[in-house]
């Protein structure tokens, strides 16, 4: 029997600032920009603020969707919404919130210091910085993936 899995909406921001980019450390040793699960009459680009400073206290303001991921969990099926955004303020930093989640590390990264880090969304693995910033196209929708948590 098909064991029919829950779905979860969510939302992250790419955030990248001075030739860097604003990711959290996760015990597995995996590097993911912020994000989370969108709440109830909250729209995608609020979870992507919400979800940002609540992670990092780094303030944020999204600008356009670039990448639409699929991806099935031992959990759920999510479908996660990522938002280039414009940083605005504050200073990377460890919350309260980010503990509960099990994060261990929240800073700003340069490509340089990500080429043997596995790092999330999968669109810096196919697209430098500045690309990503100068990206204008329709947003991109990648193949259903399978995650590993």
């Amino acid at each position: 029997m098909k064991q029919i899995l829950s779905h979860r909406i969510a939302s992250g921001a790419i955030v990248i600032h001075e030739d860097s980019v604003l990711l959290v450390r996760y015990p597995e040793q995996y590097l993911v920009a912020p994000g989370g699960a969108i709440e109830l009459n909250e729209s995608l680009e609020d979870a992507a603020v919400r979800e940002c400073a609540e992670e990092t206290s780094v303030i944020i303001k999204p600008i356009r969707l670039i990448v639409s991921e699929l991806m099935t969990t031992s959990k759920y099926i999510m479908q996660k919404n990522w938002f280039i955004c414009e940083y605005v303020s504050g200073t990377p930093s460890i919350t309260e919130e980010s503990k509960i989640e099990g994060i261990i590390e929240v800073d700003w990264f340069t490509e340089e210091t990500l080429k043997n880090e596995r790092v999330f969304p999968s669109i810096f693995e196919v697209m430098s910085f500045s690309d990503i910033i100068k990206y204008e196209g329709s947003p991109i929708f990648p193949p259903l993936i399978k995650a590993n948590f």
